[in-house]
């Protein structure tokens, strides 16, 4: 059985008519881990961008220009409809409707993202359901684990500024916006704050990690600790170092009359 009729088997047996599926990982990268490859696993296509909308019995790809050729001659035109990504929100208006059970892996979809897609069905937040867990982590026997590579420090001569003089600058921003606490994913930015570099990602010298900004000194960093053993004391006097599933746990403790900002844009 394919992997894309298994997913489909398991739509059915889960009563879930559409499963929507990004080119991206938890963290909205470009640059993605091999574990998060799950629009290839499910279609075979390995570009950088693309949707899958994946149905009990049908499924339709959306790519860009980039990849017109190259999703010709990896995608299965027996299993995928082929769509320019121009056609994305249209083609939901025309062939989906707010009656149908919409499953969406939430930490794979950007604020701005989701209301996109709300926009284009006519529906509430609520009609969307929410899946706990991924069903392509459920159904993907040789998924390559999480990397583990070694984090580093990016010396003061190349970054620039240290880390202190970053937090400051950001936490000064934060309160002109009366915001108390930022949440940040983009790895791209935690490794600029931080002067953090790794090797998680293929060509992009970053480490799979959250930073939330608080209103205390320090910042909250949710990473693998073994990634960071060898440098832990250099980021102490900056950083509270916490395991990186209990990002959740940290948010929802987070106490509610206060304000949390987040980059939307993506």
């Amino acid at each position: 059985m394919s992997n894309l009729s298994l997913l489909q088997k398991w739509l059915k047996e889960n009563n879930i008519d559409v499963f929507i599926v990004p080119r991206t990982d938890e963290f909205l990268s470009e640059y993605i881990a091999s574990y998060a490859e799950r629009l290839k696993w499910v279609s075979n296509f390995s570009g950088s961008a693309g949707y899958a909308i994946i149905m009990q019995d049908t499924a339709v790809i959306f790519v860009d220009g980039r990849y017109t050729e190259q999703v010709k001659q990896q995608v299965n035109k027996n299993d995928f409809v082929i769509e320019h990504f121009n056609n994305f929100s249209l083609w939901l208006k025309k062939n989906l409707h707010n009656k149908l059970r919409i499953g969406i892996d939430p930490f794979l979809h950007s604020k701005n993202n989701l209301t996109v897609l709300l926009r284009a069905l006519n529906i509430k937040d609520k009609a969307i359901i929410y899946l706990k867990n991924n069903p392509i982590d459920l159904l993907w026997k040789e998924q390559p684990a999480r990397p583990n590579s070694k984090a580093f420090i990016h010396k003061l001569s190349y970054s620039g500024k240290r880390i202190v003089s970053k937090i400051k600058e950001i936490k000064k921003i934060l309160k002109s916006n009366d915001c108390d606490y930022y949440i940040l994913t983009a790895l791209d930015s935690i490794a600029w704050l931080l002067n953090l570099r790794g090797d998680d990602v293929l060509y992009f010298p970053i480490n799979l990690a959250y930073v939330i900004i608080t209103p205390d000194k320090k910042v909250e960093l949710f990473i693998d600790k073994k990634k960071i053993s060898f440098i832990r004391n250099d980021l102490a006097i900056n950083v509270n170092f916490n395991d990186f599933e209990k990002i959740n746990y940290f948010i929802l403790n987070i106490p509610k009359q206060k304000t949390i900002g987040l980059d939307k844009i993506k």
